[in-house]
């Protein structure tokens, strides 16, 4: 009996490598083509709402156009509470009320905010944003606005109380009795630097400790 060995050709081997990478590239463009398609699909039905996923205060906002946005929010969180901040100052404690500076929840800006999730203009970082808001939620901060000019006028006063003049130390004379008056060092407050510290808190609607 004759035994005959059968080989493969190296071009059989390249002819069946070149089908398994045509059917690769094949499924590779179609898988490509589903992601272009859903993406775009998603695009038009979100065209003018707020993505899945996205909840402010824990008010589910997806779906719901701004202005629908808007009317959620009011309803919700109207009156928002807005956390007070303190003032400290050498020891001293002074709380800065919400109401002191006319700060209240800005339901127009907040309803911007969770409308531009997913909408920042670089594609894979709003696809990102997306995937994100869709798998573990995206939560957006209230925006809290506030009067500039009243909250200015706040830490003016504070400073004009708190202020201080520098006293030296000097050599008087009661009766015949040389008396020494001790001196005291100056304060006074810088009222830039405090606002500054002061309103990222106002805006994130936070509470919490800020050194004048």
């Amino acid at each position: 009996m004759t035994t005959r060995t059968v080989g493969v050709s190296q071009s059989a081997v390249a002819s069946g490598r070149r089908r398994w990478l045509l059917v690769l590239l094949i499924l590779l463009s179609l898988a490509a083509l589903l992601i272009v398609a859903l993406v775009a699909a998603l695009e038009f039905a979100y065209a003018d709402k707020i993505y899945p996923g996205v909840t402010v205060a824990g008010i589910p906002l997806g779906g719901k156009t701004r202005a629908q946005a808007e009317a959620t929010l009011t309803e919700e969180l109207d009156p928002f509470p807005i956390p007070a901040i303190v003032l400290r100052v050498e020891g001293e404690m002074i709380p800065l009320r919400p109401g002191d500076v006319g700060a209240r929840l800005d339901v127009s800006a907040t309803a911007a905010a969770a409308y531009r999730v997913g909408r920042g203009g670089d594609f894979w970082s709003d696809m990102r944003a997306r995937l994100a808001a869709l798998r573990t939620g995206y939560v957006v901060r209230p925006v809290v606005s506030y009067d500039e000019r009243e909250l200015r006028l706040l830490v003016e006063r504070l400073a004009q109380r708190l202020y201080r003049p520098v006293r030296e130390a000097r050599l008087d004379i009661q009766g015949l009795e040389p008396v020494v008056i001790p001196g005291q060092p100056g304060r006074e407050v810088d009222v830039e630097a405090t606002l500054a510290a002061i309103v990222p808190r106002l805006q994130r609607g936070e509470s919490g400790v800020v050194d004048v």
